[in-house]
């Protein structure tokens, strides 16, 4: 589907970078409330089909990025209603307000996951490759530098000089 989505943006609707921005994004965000990354992928991929077809037809008034964000949301819930109709007693009542009470912190978490993962991509090969080492994999800075064949200072340098780098990047989230 993914790729059904590439080629369709590739006919110079100006789509693309669209789709490369907020697909990442959208996915955490979607993984956030449906619980389940595949669910997730399906209901982006979905959500900009629609999209698409929608602009092109100029059904679309919003900015494209809130049109996504409500997109998936909506979507999530939706599925979220019908798995919790199939589960509950009739009796029962369905209570969703904490869900859209979390739905701002949601949207902004996603959006620095993103930007976090920018930030990281601008660092220099090998100072991107120790930070995740000792981040991501949670190695100690010895492991790294038996690994690498480096100094334990000079994984300590790297891993400070990526931390400078995200906290000038994030300044305005810190």
């Amino acid at each position: 589907m993914v790729e059904y989505i590439r080629r369709q943006l590739r006919r110079g609707d100006g789509f693309e970078k669209l789709f490369d921005d907020y697909y990442p994004v959208m996915v955490v965000f979607a993984s956030k409330l449906t619980g389940d990354r595949m669910v997730a992928e399906e209901v982006v991929q979905d959500v900009f089909v629609k999209f698409w077809q929608k602009k092109k037809a100029g059904l679309v008034k919003t900015s494209s990025k809130a049109y996504i964000y409500r997109s998936v949301y909506n979507r999530c819930m939706d599925l979220y209603r019908r798995e919790k109709q199939s589960f509950v007693q009739a009796d029962d009542i369905y209570d969703d307000s904490n869900l859209k009470s979390d739905f701002n912190d949601l949207i902004a978490e996603a959006e620095l996951k993103e930007r976090i993962e920018n930030a990281i991509l601008e660092l220099a090969p090998q100072t991107e490759r120790i930070f995740r080492m000792s981040r991501e994999e949670q190695l100690s800075y010895r492991e790294i530098a038996e690994q690498l064949d480096v100094s334990v200072k000079t994984v300590e340098n790297q891993v400070g000089r990526a931390l400078k780098h995200l906290k000038y990047r994030l300044r305005n989230y810190l």
